[in-house]
């Protein structure tokens, strides 16, 4: 790498005083690496290097360093801001306030789990084991501000401000605020810290006005709605597989103005008629069939909902999921296991408008969702259906034989009726 620094300093230097200095500086390096090196300190990116330069007025006064106007990049990203550090505690602390081009949460992860730990080795639940902090030299406390916060993979945040602190080598980003997707808001506290005995991440936030469309994988795109999400979590291990088989937590989900694709509230009629084809109920493989033709061609939109869901052993369970549409009624739960990314999902599809009511029977269809996430597949069981129609079958043709046995009453009561009027005219 190369350094290139320019400076004009004016020192006073007194048996008396302390050192005090006020140098303009401009430090550039392509590659800060071996530097940090020299002073014992192992960045992630040290074997690709990492671009770094800052300048700015550096005063020392009273033992502790200042950076005033000071602005610079590190690996292309530029920053300003106000900083100080006192290097006389028993670890130096840096303070102060900046304002960045982008924050990206996954890299400050590397810093406390190690440089070869990234969004890919938690999806993929890596083995590879946690290192220890990189950050236990220095404690910080910094206010920034940044038009954008990397969550991690395609998940991008606007017009952030944080906390960040550093203590003992933990990472703690507190009172985070930002902008996410077209209108929403997120909002939530994080802490990181790694040692010899694993790693361990605590956390809680909270989305608001989200779509659905911002936060569900690409595999549920076809999903609109809004949604606000509470949630607060925890979590150790020694590996990325390891935490993640370890998270707990729990939170709560609101859903609004929701269409779900593949659910048709208004799949009733069609099956119907095709069922009143037939003499008898058809048979129940015939029908689970025509289920799936009938139930997946449309969509279901639900009013607001609300429910809770729980994070175990890297497993998250939705419970007491109960969705309103305008003709029916969809309740269910479903786990997806953080671990092996299976999802298994149960639900009834339950019609409460535009059928014929009997007695001791309702129509339902039982839809279940299971497999991996990016691929999953769906299943229909109509038993419930194959009761309602033999129920429904069996009470219209009761309906039809006392129509036919009304009419069979009232053509004997006619016939009576003219028997007599035409026996008072013979008489």
């Amino acid at each position: 790498g190369s350094v290139v620094m320019q400076s004009a300093f004016d020192a006073e230097i007194s048996l008396r005083k302390q050192l005090t200095l006020d140098q303009k500086i401009d430090v550039q390096s392509e590659d800060i690496g071996p530097y940090a090196l020299m002073f014992g300190q192992v960045l992630p990116d040290q074997i690709t290097g990492l671009a770094a330069g800052a300048a700015g007025r550096l005063i020392l006064e009273n033992g502790q360093f200042a950076l005033r106007d000071g602005s610079g990049s590190i690996e292309g990203t530029n920053w300003t801001g106000e900083l100080k550090l006192n290097p006389e505690l028993r670890v130096p602390k840096l303070t102060g306030s900046m304002v960045v081009d982008s924050v990206s949460l996954p890299s400050l992860a590397r810093y406390v789990l190690g440089q070869n730990i990234t969004v890919a080795s938690f999806l993929e639940r890596s083995a590879e084991p946690f290192n220890s902090s990189l950050l236990n030299w220095i404690d910080a406390k910094l206010s920034i501000t940044a038009d954008a916060l990397d969550l991690g993979s395609k998940y991008v945040a606007r017009k952030a401000v944080l906390t960040l602190e550093l203590d003992d080598g933990a990472l703690v980003m507190e009172d985070i605020g930002a902008a996410y997707g077209a209108n929403g808001a997120l909002s939530a506290t994080v802490s990181l810290v790694s040692g010899e005995n694993g790693a361990a991440v605590e956390g809680r936030g909270q989305l608001k006005n989200i779509s659905l469309g911002d936060v569900l994988p690409e595999t549920f795109s076809s999903i609109m709605g809004e949604t606000d999400i509470t949630l607060e979590f925890q979590g150790t291990g020694r590996s990325p597989g390891e935490l993640v088989g370890e998270l707990t937590g729990s939170g709560a989900a609101q859903l609004s103005d929701l269409v779900l694709p593949g659910v048709n509230e208004n799949g009733l009629a069609s099956l119907l008629a095709w069922a009143d084809q037939f003499d008898e109920t058809p048979e129940a493989e015939a029908l689970n069939t025509q289920a799936a033709k009938d139930f997946s061609n449309g969509a279901l939109i639900a009013q607001e909902t609300e429910f809770p869901f729980a994070m175990a052993g890297g497993t998250i369970r939705l419970s007491n999921l109960r969705l309103k549409g305008s003709a029916s009624e969809l309740t269910g739960g479903a786990r997806f296991n953080l671990v092996t990314g299976e999802v298994e999902a149960d639900s009834v599809l339950r019609f409460t408008d535009g059928f014929e009511a009997v007695a001791g029977a309702s129509p339902e269809v039982n839809i279940a969702w299971t497999g991996p996430i990016a691929n999953l597949a769906k299943s229909f069981d109509a038993n419930g259906l194959s009761a309602y129609l033999g129920l429904r079958a069996f009470e219209r043709e009761q309906r039809r034989v006392e129509l036919l046995q009304a009419r069979i009453l009232e053509q004997q009561r006619l016939r009576r009726e003219v028997r007599y009027y035409q026996s008072l005219i013979s008489d």
